[in-house]
């Protein structure tokens, strides 16, 4: 590794902008980091880029390979695999977007390399900063009850795979966070715009999980709503928490200090950082191994829904 980490993004679509746009922030606030190359299939959409931010523009992933020590991976969850393995093989640190792979198999291979090669392998998990933030995370308490709605209207985005791997793992990922042990019962329902292609098509979702330690969770995601709602209900056995996302309100009757919900700054404190545990300054705050889990419960889910339509 050279003594300024280069950093490159693969994937130069609205989240590859953001990333690129943080770690162009990072560089005047962090010595020794450095934006050197982006990778886009589209060749308009990567010259864009290059041009904007001052960094080199380059035509296949293979030529990344030797201009950087770490990469952003943005490109669709489809391909979150093969472009990890590529970069993780060649001995550079990853930071993908959620899920970290479509399954799990593809997951343990990708997290194997990591650990043979003593790479950092950071999932974007970014409503873990939101959370840790507000101060959730240090609860000691179980929750007893958890319930989450993630709901917006159509978009073309993120329709690679099913909404459940979308936008409900998201929630999947701070309900593995709040409760430990293992997940004992999954029940499930869901629907598509295209019931022929519903195998893929999932674009709303609702599940109830059982823990094995007592607690139930109920979920519920959609990206064909009529409008945007986003919140969750914590309940302890002191009190509850329930936070609206949207309007930005909280309600905390428990005696634990919650913060307010500010908004903050959760991708720029995610790519943050992954900078920071590759210099070795700070433990990775999303874990490949922790993005298991809640690619883990995805798919229990998905099979659940599946299932139910066959």
């Amino acid at each position: 590794m050279s003594d300024c980490l280069r950093i490159g993004v693969i994937g130069c679509g609205v989240f590859g902008g953001y990333h690129i746009k943080k770690y162009k922030e990072l560089e005047a606030l962090i010595n020794g980091i450095k934006v050197t190359a982006v990778f886009d299939t589209n060749r308009t959409t990567r010259g864009k880029f290059s041009s904007v931010y001052d960094v080199e523009a380059v035509t296949t992933i293979e030529e990344l390979i030797d201009k950087v020590d770490m990469v952003s991976i943005c490109t669709p969850a489809v391909y979150h695999y093969k472009h990890a393995k590529m970069m993780l093989e060649a001995g550079i640190h990853v930071l993908v977007e959620k899920p970290i792979s479509i399954n799990l198999r593809e997951a343990e291979e990708l997290i194997d390399i990591a650990k043979d090669k003593n790479l950092v392998f950071n999932v974007g998990h970014q409503e873990r900063f939101v959370f840790d933030s507000m101060g959730i995370l240090a609860i000691p308490e179980v929750p007893v009850v958890m319930m989450a709605w993630r709901e917006g209207s159509y978009s073309s985005r993120g329709t690679d795979v099913s909404v459940i791997m979308d936008l409900m793992i998201h929630d999947l990922d701070l309900v593995h966070m709040l409760i430990p042990g293992q997940v004992a019962t999954v029940n499930a329902v869901g629907h598509g715009l295209n019931v022929i292609d519903f195998i893929i098509d999932v674009d709303y979702c609702a599940a109830a999980l059982d823990f094995d330690n007592g607690t139930f969770v109920n979920l519920r995601a959609s990206r064909i709503a009529d409008q945007i709602r986003r919140g969750m209900k914590i309940v302890y056995s002191c009190g509850k928490i329930e936070i609206d996302f949207v309007k930005r309100t909280v309600i905390n009757t428990t005696p634990y200090v919650i913060k307010e919900l500010n908004g903050g700054d959760p991708l720029g404190e995610s790519v943050a950082n992954f900078v920071m545990s590759v210099k070795g300054l700070l433990p990775s705050m999303v874990t490949a191994e922790q993005a298991k889990r809640a690619l883990n419960t995805a798919l229990m889910i998905e099979e659940k829904v599946y299932n139910a339509r066959s």
